[in-house]
């Protein structure tokens, strides 16, 4: 059951309402909280959608060469190459990989692509191996391997 409010309650209360009856609504607490939220949310969301972790296609134009190759298209075609010399190509893992244009020339790029692949041979033992890649490189996405090799 309710007990009745005391005076002392009731001046309390009244000094509650007529306190925050005056008060425009973007002065409440609890309405600069939720703002902050909603902004930090659609900040948030935003630079999610401008800068996707996951798509590797999105590089930056000053990473790619005058052909349209980049470091990043350099090391998945070595990978593509180094996986055909694999007994099982599916089980490879790659790791410590690095592209660097060896020479720039008028008509293609020369890249060389290290790293280290890790697979099952054909006895199922799992091995790792440092590999190679020598590639030129021309437009439309054209190359040709030089050398390529496993160690």
């Amino acid at each position: 059951m309710l007990r009745p409010h005391s005076d002392e309650e009731k001046d309390f209360i009244e000094y509650l309402i007529v306190k925050h009856a005056h008060k425009p609504f973007w002065k409440h607490r609890i309405f600069n909280y939720a703002i902050i939220i909603i902004l930090a949310i659609s900040i948030t969301s935003v630079a999610l959608v401008a800068y996707p972790t996951d798509n590797i296609s999105n590089i930056p134009s000053s990473a790619v060469d005058k052909f349209g190759w980049s470091e990043l298209t350099a090391i998945e075609t070595s990978e593509t190459i180094i996986k055909e010399q694999l007994a099982y190509p599916s089980t490879a893992q790659f790791s410590n990989e690095k592209a660097m244009i060896q020479s720039e020339n008028i008509g293609f790029n020369k890249y060389r692509i290290t790293g280290n692949v890790e697979s099952l041979n054909s006895y199922n033992l799992k091995i790792k191996k440092s590999f190679y890649v020598v590639l030129l490189c021309y437009s439309n996405s054209y190359y040709e391997i030089v050398e390529s090799g496993l160690n």
